[in-house]
């Protein structure tokens, strides 16, 4: 049955046997969905109470009433489409419980002491991480836990042409929609000098093997696994024994400042937003990486943030991405200036600016340009280069996935670096530059009225409360939505 209040012929509402809140909600629910109702004739006497909705009104040959057994006629359809059950999405999920942890264990042992014999800091990345990777032999790694399939879900259909898509041409039509963002990289010579390289050079990274052990012990099991294939749950499981053989593979691609191939792979999961759940720019992209390089990219994030925070280059008012800053701290002094401008009976101007596609659309040059310019220099601005450098996306997506694409611009969404490479000041001096702007936005706010003014005394405080001048404006915060 339909709400009656509803006008199909212009999709207008008319009645008011109900509110307009669920009317409208209704309309709202089935634009969401894509659906469009073909019954468009009267049903019951001056109303049309039935409902029949498609998202390929191409396949309806015929919708017409014909009489009932009362008043009410009934609905004749005709479709060549004939319903079908889809088949289930499988995917292969790991049975813990019936491991053989013993030899899982007693198997990894024997391969950390021929890793920690055969390689060290200097020796190939590649080589190394094919021998943790087991590529050579994958059931080094899996040959003791059984595995089975298990059913998932996926994203609506998608309007592209002629209506309907399959799940491999939806992970095409979202990676080219993810790609179109994508800003094409710049000559060197186009990026505007930054000025002296005032900022000393950030120390060294050293990895230790208890911090690695530490990160090791902190992972989430359940955390989604990266194109590498290796589980949070395997990697937290040998703990102890795996640490030695990342601390030396970890510093030797810190060193290096090169990474793995199978690092640079990323499935990408789309995820809806809001709108219409038919329409791909209504998803965004999360970047399912490698776990062991989020571990990398944690050490290093927390390396440069040290070395930022130390030298005091993030203005006091950026709360996003920092340590002990939070929403919450940003709107705490949000609210103060706003109260003390309503106890001083002062105006106040609030700016929200939000980046469309903050994180996809920063040029790689230009990043590296500025990392360099605030001291990350030397063999971890070359790792950070060769992070960024030559990675591939590929949408996977229920039982279909999409070509690889190449990602142009921007910082994984997803990945722990992306805090670290995005939140660094737009410009040098910049603190000083919106303090200086703040106190003299504040000192014109304070001065006297001019002695030529020829209000009287109500109008004049009437002026001072209302006029124009911007007084103890809230720092602007911006961060990027995710």
């Amino acid at each position: 049955m339909n709400l009656s209040d509803i006008n199909w012929t212009d999709v207008s509402i008319k009645g008011n046997h109900f509110s307009s809140a669920i009317n409208l909600k209704f309309l709202d629910t089935l634009q969401n969905c894509g659906l469009e109702q073909m019954v468009t004739f009267l049903t019951r006497l001056d109303n049309t109470l039935d409902i029949f909705l498609s998202n390929r009104p191409s396949l309806v040959n015929r919708c017409t009433p014909i009489p009932g057994l009362s008043d009410h006629d009934a609905v004749f359809v005709v479709t060549p489409a004939v319903a079908k059950r889809g088949k289930p999405v499988k995917r292969k999920i790991y049975l813990w419980k019936k491991a053989d942890e013993n030899k899982m264990k007693s198997e990894f042992i024997e391969f950390k002491k021929q890793f920690l014999n055969n390689y060290d800091s200097s020796s190939l990345i590649e080589d190394m991480w094919n021998s943790i990777n087991c590529t050579s032999n994958p059931k080094r790694f899996w040959g003791f836990i059984n595995s089975k399939n298990k059913d998932s879900t996926g994203v609506a259909p998608l309007k592209a042409g002629d209506g309907l898509t399959d799940p491999t041409t939806k992970a095409s039509i979202l990676n080219n929609q993810f790609s179109s963002v994508f800003n094409s990289n710049e000559p060197v010579n186009n990026i505007k000098s930054m000025g002296s390289e005032t900022h000393p050079a950030m120390n060294c990274i050293n990895i230790s093997e208890a911090g690695v052990n530490k990160l090791i012990q902190s992972l989430q099991i359940h955390k989604a696994t990266g194109a590498d294939g290796i589980p949070a749950r395997l990697l937290r499981f040998l703990g102890a024994d795996l640490a030695p053989v990342l601390t030396v593979f970890f510093q030797a691609s810190i060193n290096q400042g090169v990474i793995p191939k199978e690092w640079k792979r990323a499935n990408v999961v789309p995820i809806f937003k809001k709108g219409a759940q038919n329409k791909p720019e209504n998803y965004r992209p999360v970047s399912l990486t490698s776990i062991t390089c989020k571990m990398l990219e944690h050490i290093i994030t927390s390396n440069i943030m040290r070395h930022v925070e130390g030298q005091r280059m993030l203005t006091d008012a950026q709360h996003g991405f920092r340590k002990q800053r939070s929403c919450e701290t940003q709107l705490i002094v949000t609210i103060q200036d706003l109260a003390k401008s309503i106890d001083d009976k002062r105006q106040s101007d609030v700016i929200l600016l939000d980046f469309s596609k903050a994180f996809d659309k920063v040029p790689h040059t230009r990043l590296m340009s500025k990392l360099h310019h605030y001291g990350i220099r030397g063999s971890l601005h070359s790792w950070i280069a060769d992070f960024l450098r030559d990675q591939p996306q590929t949408i996977i997506l229920e039982n279909g996935k999409s070509d690889p694409a190449p990602v142009l611009s921007g910082v994984p969404q997803g990945s722990v670096l992306d805090a670290a490479c995005t939140e660094f000041p737009k410009q040098p001096d910049t603190q000083n530059k919106r303090r200086d702007m703040r106190q003299k936005v504040l000192a014109e706010s304070e001065s006297p009225t001019s002695p030529d003014s020829s209000e009287d005394d109500d109008d004049s405080e009437m002026k001072q409360q209302t006029g124009p001048a911007v007084t103890n404006f809230p720092q602007v915060i911006t961060q990027p939505q995710v």
